[in-house]
Parts: structure tokens; sequence; C-alpha cells
């Protein structure tokens, strides 16, 4: 059986076809062209993409069930023609400051007990809000508001849809009652009607149609699965679960996890949204300027990333130097989204050493603070698996054995998004009767043997313990939103 996945990312998309024991057999990807805006996308550029990296795999491949996935929160409002009527908003597009401060200040309390999630920039609502503001238009003329795999998927099907991980990030969606929140959107005169059905992500939301045959050249009645948002299908494909932590040191920094529980006391200090299983939620701790951080030193001090790693790893073990990763907000557990990143310990000895080695550490700081609240909310987990630069970079993963109590597991393939998406499918045409059970089957890990620590575990610990005091001064009486 093969599954075709599609994955419109941030900076690139990404097809692949992945058999049920998740082995990627074909893989392609092309880059995005970047608009005037970084952080705008013309959707035309996912189709013209998606078009001709799938026409050359499926010449190659017979093709059993369609997954997409793709990137997060974003604003893509659709006409009554079916084409965007803007570029889309992406999810780091925060010219909605404004509607978001607006938000916050008029219903913090009423999103977080509906939605479980502040109203921050980066979520469709207070995009949808500055949108209605500044192109009113535009906005009148709004048929659907669709996420980047969602548009993907009409396009093959016809069908405008979501699945419930995308619906779950936008503020409009009630994690309660698990439906768009009605009551809500009356409130702020935002129209149900421009809102998708929603479907389960491994849940068969249509079929490729004539129209998806003449983009794609995959056959004509080809099931499509709903697919989940990338985040949601990442996690899946690194095996989380509510057993098992996983950590990405990406661009963003993340920390994720599932419980079955909705825990009223996370909400406003971590992430929670819908998880693929039913009766889940996945949590997430995140860092903005995670592995960002890396690279804006990079471009600071004008030292490769190598030369920036080679240096951490000769730096004094008895520097107390630490960095606080915030260039582009806290995050999680702290959520505050002003820019105020910084040094703090700074002696006079301290040399590109330490402050390479404070940059690397400074982010896995943040994620250990919100692993701390997550263990304290949800209890503790028997592993972590670790992802992208958590799982190459040595002094980083290093880092994380030392501060981190669950045994360490490393995914043998990185697109974990592609796998998770092929699980989708997997379940979606009951070739494994549920994700549990496609996880077991599609996913690989290998268990990572810790290092004794001695000297320099101490020593780690000592600068986190330095850094958690700085940012208790920082934050602690500030207000959860």
């Amino acid at each position: 059986m093969d599954i075709l996945v599609i994955d419109v990312g941030t900076t690139r998309v990404k097809v692949a076809v992945v058999t049920e024991n998740g082995e990627i057999v074909d893989f392609e990807s092309e880059f995005i062209e970047k608009e005037n805006n970084p952080t705008e996308q013309n959707p035309k550029k996912w189709l013209d993409s998606v078009s001709k990296l799938t026409k050359k795999m499926v010449v190659r491949k017979k093709i059993d069930v369609v997954s997409v996935t793709g990137n997060m929160h974003a604003l893509l409002p659709i006409g009554k023609n079916g084409e965007p009527l803007i570029n889309a908003w992406l999810w780091n597009d925060i010219r909605s400051r404004k509607s978001s401060e607006w938000l916050k200040e008029n219903y913090a309390k009423e999103i977080s007990r509906r939605f479980f999630n502040p109203p921050i920039p980066g979520f469709p609502l207070s995009k949808l809000i500055q949108f209605r503001e500044e192109y009113p238009g535009e906005y009148k003329k709004t048929c659907k508001l669709l996420q980047p795999k969602d548009f993907v998927v009409y396009k093959l099907t016809g069908k405008l849809a979501t699945d419930v991980t995308d619906a779950s990030g936008t503020l409009l969606f009630n994690m309660k009652n698990k439906e768009w929140d009605t009551e809500f959107m009356k409130e702020l005169n935002i129209s149900l009607e421009v809102l998708p059905g929603i479907y389960e992500s491994q849940q068969i939301v249509g079929y490729v149609s004539e129209e998806g045959r003449e983009l794609t050249n995959i056959k004509k009645g080809t099931p499509i699965v709903a697919g989940a948002g990338d985040l949601i299908t990442a996690s899946l494909g690194n095996a989380v679960n509510s057993e098992t932590f996983v950590l990405v040191y990406g661009t963003a920094g993340q920390l994720l996890t599932t419980d079955s529980r909705l825990v009223e006391s996370l909400s406003g200090r971590i992430f929670a949204f819908e998880y693929v299983n039913e009766e889940e939620y996945l949590y997430l701790g995140t860092v903005p300027a995670g592995g960002y951080s890396l690279d804006w030193f990079s471009e600071l001090t004008k030292l490769s990333k190598e030369e920036i790693i080679s240096k951490a790893e000769r730096a004094n073990d008895k520097s107390s130097l630490t960095y606080m990763p915030f260039t582009q907000g806290t995050g999680t557990p702290h959520m505050d989204y002003r820019s105020m990143g910084g040094f703090n310990g700074i002696d006079s000895n301290d040399n590109l050493n330490e402050y390479s080695r404070a940059v690397i550490e400074g982010p896995i700081f943040s994620l250990k603070e919100s692993h701390e609240v997550m263990t304290k909310k949800l209890g503790s987990r028997k592993k972590l698996v670790e992802q992208s630069l958590a799982a190459k970079i040595p002094l980083i993963k290093k880092a994380v054995e030392n501060l981190f109590d669950e045994e360490i597991y490393i995914p043998e393939t990185k697109e974990s998004s592609i796998i998770g998406g092929a699980i989708l499918g997997a379940v979606g045409i009951s070739k494994y009767k549920d994700i549990s059970q496609a996880q077991r089957q599609m996913i690989k890990l290998n268990k990572i043997k810790k290092m004794e620590g001695g000297d320099k575990n101490v020593e780690i610990k000592e600068r986190f313990s330095f850094y958690q005091n700085i940012t208790g001064k920082l934050f602690s009486k500030k207000e959860v939103f």
C-alpha cells in the first residue's frame, strides 16, 4: 500500500510516498518562492509545486490514499469562485498585534475559558479581525476561511473542509463543546457561514475530482483524508503520546505531549489543541526564537553555525553566562510576546565561547521551564523523543540528557510530519484500526544511552537554576496573558 503525503510548509512544499510500514520510498520537495512580505504566501504557488512534484511521483507509484498536512494558524479567505481573496497570512505574521491587544483587553478570560489559548497575534482570530478592518471589501466577499492544507484538499476534491486540529488552532473552536463557538462568534459579529465543516483528521473528506486529477495526475476517485496541521503530524510522526514528550529544536523550540484531560490550570501557560485521537489533547510548550537564536547569533558575529557550536564546546564550565531567548517573545509558560531577549551573568572573563554556549542552551532552558509546568499538572512521562537540531548536534543532545529525566529516543527519519501524515492516511482507509496501532507499525525510534554527566551535569543545572531565578523575577507579578 502506498500513501501520498503532501506537506505545505512555511518555506517549502514536500511530497512523498510512504508505505504501510512507514518507509519513505519516494520524496520530492521545492522551495516556495518568497513574497515581498515574508510572512505571506501566494496559495497558487503551493498548487504549482504540488502539481509539479505530484506529477513526477504518480508516474512511479500507484497511490492508494492521499493525506495533506501544512503550516497552521494562517488566514486564507476564499471567495465564492473558490480562489484566494488575498495572499495567506502565515502563523508568523504579527500585523494583528492591535487586534490581539483589543481581544486581550476585552475578552482575555472568556477566550481562555472557551479556547484554552491566549489571544496572541499568531492565531487566526486576531488576523481575521485585522483583515476585516484593513480590507472591508475583501472581507465582505469571503465565502470560507481555510488553512493551507485545506486549500490543497479543496483543489483536489472540491470539498471546503478542515480538520479538528486546525480548527482548534483558530480561537474560534470551543475545546469543551468540540464545535465552532457560535455564541462567541456572534459576539464578535463573525458569521458561521465563513467557517468550513470539521472532520476528524483520519476521516475521508472526499475523493480526487476530475479537476484534482488534471492538477496532479492522481487517479480520479482516490480517497483523501482531512489531514492535520504540521505541528500535529510532526508530533504524531515522532510517536508522541501520554507517556512521551517530543522535544523539537527547530526554528522555534517545542515540547509536546498528549493527555486525555483538558487541564484548566494550564490555560494561558501552555498551548492546547485537539489531537488526532478523539479522546486526547495535544499540549505544546514553545520558545519562538529557538533555533532562530543560533541563526541570529551567526549573523551578528559573522561566524558559521559550525564555528559557533565549536566555540560553545570549548566554553568555561564555571561560567554562569545565560541567554534569555526572548527576541520574539517568551512563548510558554510566561506568554509575554514583547521582544525582551538578553544575556545575564556576564563576567569580564567571558568570551565568544561562553556566549555561544549560552545562545545554544537558552532555548533548552526555556523548554525545561515548560517541561516543569507540564509535568506538575499532567504528571511525568517515561520517554522523550529528540527531533531536529536536538537529534543532530551532540552539544544540544548532551544538554537535554543532563536536564531531562526521561529515557531519550531519536527517530530514524527526520521527516516526522510526512510519517504523521501517512499514519492518518493508513488509518483513514482502515489499514490499521487506530492511531496507536499505526504508530507502533510505522515509527522507528532508537534509544540513546545516557552518559554520566559528572561535574558538567551539575554545572548545567546550576546555569538553569540561575536562568529560572531571572525569569522568576521578570514574570512573577505578570498577569496570565
